[in-house]
């Protein structure tokens, strides 16, 4: 996907579980250099395991000039707990989003209550769901 952004978009990546990193802390200019360096921060990304959805996803929103995130996800918070947590993820997305940014959300292998969530995150920004089984 990011080595086919056009060089007048500009983009970040982040990567999350219960702790954040970003690729760069501000959007870039998709040039052929910020793409290949990306990519191989993105390759360099390994499974850490828990899904700090809700936080991850307020970072990447406090950049107000951020009108699209690209959210890929299990769709499982697990950062804190299951249950009544999830509701806590999703409140703390749509507190953020006081751009009103589309959230497009991606859920690999998501089911049952945590495709719900997925679902509730983008139909609340305006976004797609894109179920990837």
């Amino acid at each position: 996907v990011v080595t086919s952004l056009n060089e007048e978009f500009t983009f970040t990546i982040h990567a999350y579980s219960c702790h954040y990193y970003n690729w760069s802390p501000l959007r870039k200019k998709a040039t052929a250099e910020n793409k290949a360096s990306a990519v191989r921060w993105v390759s360099s990304l390994f499974p850490m395991g828990g899904t700090g959805t809700g936080d991850a996803v307020a970072i990447a929103l406090q950049d107000r000039e951020n009108k699209t995130i690209v959210l890929l996800t299990d769709g499982a918070p697990g950062c804190g707990g299951y249950g009544e947590i999830i509701d806590s993820h999703l409140e703390k997305i749509v507190s953020a989003n006081t751009q009103k940014a589309k959230i497009n959300c991606f859920g690999i292998g998501a089911y049952g209550c945590f495709e719900q969530f997925l679902r509730d995150v983008a139909s609340s920004s305006g976004g797609l769901y894109y179920p990837i089984n």
